[in-house]
């Protein structure tokens, strides 16, 4: 099963974790490496549930790696592989998201350009008036 690249992971993430909610597929991933993290009682809890569908033990995992996308935190590892196929889709459209943005820079560099100048016209006329 492909993993995540390290740019990737490099790029998105924002922490680590025991648990986290996957926003895709809805399932707790927990970490099951270091017992010793949880209070008591709750690595045990998690485990007891590993094998319901809303559950993912991530097993011999110190800590989740977690990261943050449209507002929602993400985790890495989770079965449902959303992120890994995310960054599929933005490497395999890399020409496209890069066609992009460079239409896109370049009409914000003329949006700016316009400011420019108007802001040009108001300081003469300004510079007029002291």
């Amino acid at each position: 099963m492909k993993t995540a690249s390290k740019y990737w992971v490099e790029v998105l993430m924002t922490g680590e974790k025991l648990t986290c909610t996957c926003p895709f597929c809805h399932r707790v991933n927990f970490a099951s490496g270091n017992p010793k993290a949880y209070e008591e009682g709750i690595l045990e809890g998690l485990v007891d549930r590993r094998d319901e569908a809303d559950h993912h033990e991530q097993a011999g995992v110190n800590v989740l790696v977690v990261g943050v996308i449209e507002e929602e935190e993400v985790v890495f590892g989770c079965q449902c592989r959303r992120l890994e196929s995310i960054e599929g889709w933005v490497w395999n459209s890399r020409h496209l998201i890069l066609s992009y943005f460079s239409l896109r820079a370049e009409s914000e560099m003329e949006d700016a350009q316009l400011v420019i100048g108007r802001a040009a016209d108001v300081a003469a006329r300004l510079g007029g008036l002291v």
